[in-house]
């Protein structure tokens, strides 16, 4: 299925939130669609604009209802009932950055707006993968070779042999969900989640996995464990690994 360039539903959800749909299911595909959105978006934001909130398909845009009104009543002249909606009003301003000059270049490069307080996270260059080393000790690692007939060594190369899409932050700061794992690894969360699950884990649930940043109660098949601080507070920026960037794991003894 084709992934459009453009958000496929603008849906308002109460007052400042407009959320933009992209896909049903998360894709490498929809992520670089969304990245493309956002960083566009940063580029140029229009006035009212506070935050972007990136999603596994959508994008949400927090906005500041009085000000998109007063921006597209004054650059329009409009009035009435559609110029007095915010979320209309916000879809149109939004829509006019979109659709104002050149895309950014596809690499990053190049002179950019500098991002304003609407968002946290400025638009980052393209790169190479960022490797995340992973000692392959996990405490699911014989039960998950049982349960999919392969061996330690084919699970290791497969989930190592991937590069990973970031999808999403979320669960916890810095919690990165990343696919698609190889169809061979995929299997459901664990039917008994575990209470305590360490720091610097690394599992895999579905199509998809991920790295615990803090101790914390899961359900994910534990493989591995990485030394490489997910979250940290006092860095700039906080979180090692945003939406869009690619990951691929090391095997270290």
């Amino acid at each position: 299925m084709a992934v459009p360039e453009r958000p496929q539903r603008w849906v308002p959800l109460g007052e400042g939130l407009l959320l933009l749909e992209f896909a049903d299911r998360p894709s490498p595909a929809v992520t670089e669609a969304i990245v493309r959105v956002r960083d566009r978006l940063l580029a140029r934001p229009f006035p009212g604009l506070l935050e972007l909130i990136p999603g596994y398909t959508t994008l949400g845009l927090l906005y500041d209802p009085e000000a998109v009104v007063a921006a597209l009543g004054g650059a329009s002249n409009g009035s009435g009932a559609e110029a007095a909606d915010p979320a209309e009003a916000a879809r149109r301003l939004a829509e006019a950055s979109l659709n104002a000059g050149e895309d950014p270049a596809p690499d990053g490069r190049g002179d950019r707006s500098p991002p304003s307080a609407a968002s946290g996270e400025a638009p980052r260059p393209a790169a190479e993968p960022v490797e995340i080393p992973v000692r392959y000790d996990g405490e699911d690692l014989e039960a998950l070779a049982e349960r999919t007939g392969l061996s330690r060594e084919d699970i290791v190369r497969l989930h190592s042999g991937t590069i990973y899409t970031v999808y999403m932050i979320g669960f916890m700061p810095g919690f990165p969900y990343l696919g698609e794992v190889p169809e061979p690894l995929r299997v459901p969360r664990r039917s008994v989640p575990r209470t305590r699950v360490p720091a610097g884990a690394v599992g895999i649930a579905g199509a998809q996995t991920g790295i615990y940043p803090y101790e914390s109660p899961g359900g994910w098949w534990i493989i591995g464990h990485t030394p490489v601080r997910m979250f940290d507070p006092a860095a700039d920026p906080p979180v090692r690994l945003r939406i869009g960037d690619r990951v691929r794991f090391v095997p270290v003894e």
